[in-house]
């Protein structure tokens, strides 16, 4: 018997859709003229980052470090940019967002109103000291730092303080990252008659999609009467015995009993349902209109005979898309196959 399917770890990249923007930013792009374009793989912006990490790592261990000093607003940018560069999560969505902010001391200026490069480290280190000992104060569950903003306190005297606003993110909804399935959850693989709805793993998956998609539906109707309905429906078809990356539910070379009591656990149930979601709309807002896009996902399962007595089973599942648009409050319409008008 050759069973396709087994545990793995869970997809761990949520692809991010979120344009976030930051207050007071600023971010010059160095380029070479005589560069063509996407020739180098890091950019003017990035290299002045991993230059200013180099020295700050070097700095935090005790080594001398040169540089030249720089504006206020220079090193505001700095401070900023770097810091979101190593510890913001700007591509992961967020169901809730809270607010925190730290004040840190400014160094003193020059009289050409530059700050030395050694108190530009300085006040790094205590720009992150300070945000990590809020940010571990915050009790939220499945939080994640999104990302800070800087800007300087024009209330105090001299503008003495650098103000960080911290941005604190939950998790898509408190998703767990193992999974939407418990430990010892297991479902027959399906099509298994009066069983079909309330054990089988395709309905168990499918529901999961669709509290998924009830989780990161974008909410939104032009009059409070309003209906949609859909045109240039399309769907794409994965077939498990067809995906070569084993995400889909396939085994071969099954008895007929055997398929009959056939389980599929949580893991691989985890596993399932992470690879249909990518597949279709993660980390993306479900229920757009007036655009192609996606509409639902179906879990559905079935088999054959590989011979005498031998038997394969598979899941596929189906990806529909349509363009949604809005039914104005001034049609009767929709009402019930089952009702006359």
């Amino acid at each position: 018997m050759k069973k396709v399917l087994f545990s793995a770890a869970m997809f761990a990249t949520i692809a991010g859709v979120m344009l976030m923007t930051s207050c007071k930013k600023q971010q010059d792009t160095i380029v070479k003229k005589d560069a063509a374009p996407f020739e180098q793989g890091v950019s003017g912006s990035e290299q002045k980052i991993i230059d200013f990490i180099d020295s700050y790592s070097a700095f935090k261990k005790g080594a001398k470090v040169e540089g030249e000093p720089v504006s206020l607003e220079e090193a505001r940018w700095q401070w900023e940019t770097t810091f979101n560069y190593c510890y913001g999560f700007t591509q992961d969505e967020h169901s809730d967002m809270r607010h925190d902010t730290v004040c840190v001391a400014l160094p003193k200026t020059d009289p050409d109103g530059n700050i030395a490069y050694v108190d530009i480290l300085q006040t790094y280190v205590n720009i992150v000291d300070a945000v990590r000992e809020c940010y571990n104060a915050i009790d939220m569950d499945g939080k994640f730092l999104k990302y800070v903003t800087i800007s300087f306190d024009n209330g105090t005297k001299d503008g003495d303080k650098a103000t960080v606003v911290i941005n604190t993110g939950k998790s898509v909804n408190g998703i767990d990252p193992q999974g939407p399935f418990n430990v010892g959850e297991c479902y027959l693989w399906g099509a298994m008659g009066d069983l079909e709805l309330a054990n089988a793993a395709p309905g168990q998956i499918k529901s999961k999609v669709f509290d998924y998609d009830l989780r990161m539906m974008y909410y939104y109707t032009p009059c409070p009467t309003c209906t949609t309905w859909i045109d240039n429906i399309s769907d794409t078809t994965y077939y498990g015995y067809l995906e070569n990356n084993d995400s889909l539910f396939y085994v071969e070379g099954l008895t007929k009993e055997e398929v009959q009591n056939y389980q599929i656990c949580y893991d691989d149930l985890n596993k399932e349902y992470y690879y249909i979601v990518k597949r279709g709309h993660w980390g993306q807002p479900t229920n757009l209109y007036g655009v192609d896009w996606y509409y639902y996902t179906d879990v559905l399962s079935f088999g054959g005979a590989s011979g005498h007595d031998v038997f394969s089973i598979w899941h596929l599942f189906k990806v529909f898309r349509c363009v949604r648009h809005w039914r104005h409050g001034d049609t009767p319409y929709p009402i019930p196959i089952n009702e006359e008008h």
